[in-house]
């Protein structure tokens, strides 16, 4: 028997023991033999078929070592970021070193300030008037304005009540320096310090930046940034 092309075929030899030609492809038979011949045919294929391959073994599973639990940092925060930040209120106002904010100058009187601000004093005393909501804080004297203190909406009004905080002041120092800069862009358009101070036993607050006439106040958040968040101005500050 032999394979020719992947398919299998047989030889018919005759009585004389020789091979039986045939001029033609076609094989002549009629259906008496039909049968016979089918069921060669069917014998001699199924010998053709291959050997089924030996099994392969399964590859042994790759187990992962668990990974060691990395304990969560140690907290070391002194100001909680609030949920939500709220929108400045009030009329914008430029800080204005040694002077006042917008038209609110030094030696302005409660009505003074109460008509720039549009609303009266949100909490009044003899020398404060304070608007929480607006996050300023102008001190009095005698009846004028002495000093006063921008603070943001990150500080909290009273320890004792942590939820309480200031407004968002609408306002910044020219010419777009805003609370909540880090300390190296405040310096690339003021310049450096006429001197820094390091405060303790203040927390949030770590240090003051001394400019003429005004005072910037950084805090440190639970991001560990240090971050504008409080301006003091008055006329003879150094």
């Amino acid at each position: 028997m032999r394979s020719f092309g992947g398919a299998c075929y047989g030889a018919s030899v005759g009585r004389n023991g020789g091979q039986v030609k045939s001029k033609s492809i076609a094989f002549q038979f009629s259906a008496r033999n039909a049968s016979g011949i089918a069921l060669m045919l069917a014998l001699s294929l199924g010998s053709c078929k291959s050997k089924p391959s030996a099994p392969v073994p399964p590859s042994p599973q790759v187990v992962a070592e668990p990974k060691a639990a990395v304990p969560p940092p140690s907290p070391q925060a002194t100001v909680r970021l609030p949920p939500r930040t709220p929108l400045p209120l009030g009329p914008s106002l430029l800080v204005t070193p040694g002077k006042g904010l917008g038209p609110i100058r030094f030696g302005a009187t409660f009505a003074t300030i109460e008509r720039h601000m549009d609303l009266p004093c949100e909490l009044r005393t003899e020398n404060l008037c304070r608007y929480l909501s607006r996050a300023v804080d102008f001190e009095m004297k005698d009846g004028v304005l002495v000093s006063l203190h921008v603070q943001s909406w990150l500080r909290v009004v009273d320890p004792k009540n942590p939820e309480q905080r200031f407004g968002m002041f609408n306002g910044g120092i020219s010419p777009d320096l805003r609370l909540g800069m880090l300390p190296w862009a405040i310096e690339a358009v003021l310049g450096k310090a006429t001197r820094v101070e390091k405060v303790s036993g203040q927390a949030p607050l770590e240090e003051v930046h001394h400019y003429p006439g005004m005072l910037l106040e950084y805090d440190r958040l639970e991001n560990q940034k240090l971050v504008l968040s409080g301006i003091r101005l008055a006329p003879n500050l150094k």
